[in-house]
């Protein structure tokens, strides 16, 4: 009697199904779950992992959202910022080519141009004696700039104005003024030290060198560091020969003609 009471309590298999798993087994109905869905990375950064159905269920996690599109994370502000970092090598490319074309082919950045006016300096030499170089003056002056690394350059130069001082009558219209870039030595007690050094070397050359302490004739005359630089200008005041570097055969030609045009 009692196994009979219990088959015929025991339910079949069509209620089981209609009664559900839960009833069943006690647990949730997992036939009719959809998978989890997955984070962008586990679909394309891990695809040991992923899940093939859920990436095919949930195709929009594939990529992430843009943030500046979405407006989900990100900062407006942030993307412009970056938007505007990514213009800003291009704008300065852009600048220093428009400066490149700018600038002719093998010309100097420095140097004053040929009838160009210059201002007026004033320099001394180590004695306290001062050259002014203002004008118009009464003779055409041919400037001689150099500095300690730069003194050997134009010493063919400086030779043959030697033997043109001593040969050559016309030399004596013609001021010369030698001038040594002395601004780096200008503090105590380097400035002692130069002022030696360049009366030694005057009496060796017999020249009077006057001394640039604070750099002004340099910044007056757009010279550059380093170079010997040599200028000639004329009675009005203005340029008529300028040159750096070492001057070859050629060039120390054209400064003797037009050193002797000015004095005829």
């Amino acid at each position: 009697m009692a196994m009979r009471d219990l088959r015929q309590a025991r339910p079949d298999a069509g209620e089981l199904d209609e009664q559900g798993p839960e009833r069943r087994a006690g647990g949730p109905d997992l036939r009719h779950a959809r998978p989890p869905v997955p984070r962008h990375h586990d679909c394309e950064m891990n695809p040991r992992t992923r899940s093939d159905a859920a990436c095919l269920l949930y195709p929009q996690v594939l990529r992430p959202a843009s943030p500046g599109r979405s407006g989900r994370g990100g900062n407006p502000m942030k993307q412009a910022f970056v938007r505007k970092m990514r213009v800003f090598p291009a704008i300065i490319g852009t600048a220093f080519l428009v400066l490149f074309l700018l600038i002719p082919a093998g010309s100097a950045l420095a140097l004053p141009r040929v009838g160009q006016p210059v201002r007026r300096v004033v320099v001394e030499d180590p004695d306290g004696r001062v050259m002014d170089l203002g004008f118009p003056r009464p003779k055409p002056t041919l400037i001689l700039y150099e500095d300690r690394k730069s003194a050997a350059q134009n010493r063919a130069l400086k030779d043959e104005l030697n033997k043109l001082a001593d040969t050559k009558a016309e030399a004596k219209q013609i001021q010369f003024v030698a001038i040594a870039d002395t601004s780096d030595y200008r503090a105590w007690p380097l400035r002692g030290f130069a002022e030696r050094s360049v009366r030694k070397k005057a009496v060796e050359v017999g020249q009077t060198i006057y001394c640039d302490w604070d750099g002004a004739f340099r910044k007056t005359y757009a010279l550059r560091r380093g170079v010997s630089s040599v200028v000639l200008v004329g009675k009005d005041g203005r340029v008529e020969y300028a040159a750096e570097g070492k001057l070859d055969a050629p060039a120390r030609s054209k400064l003797f003609a037009l050193l002797w045009a000015q004095v005829r």
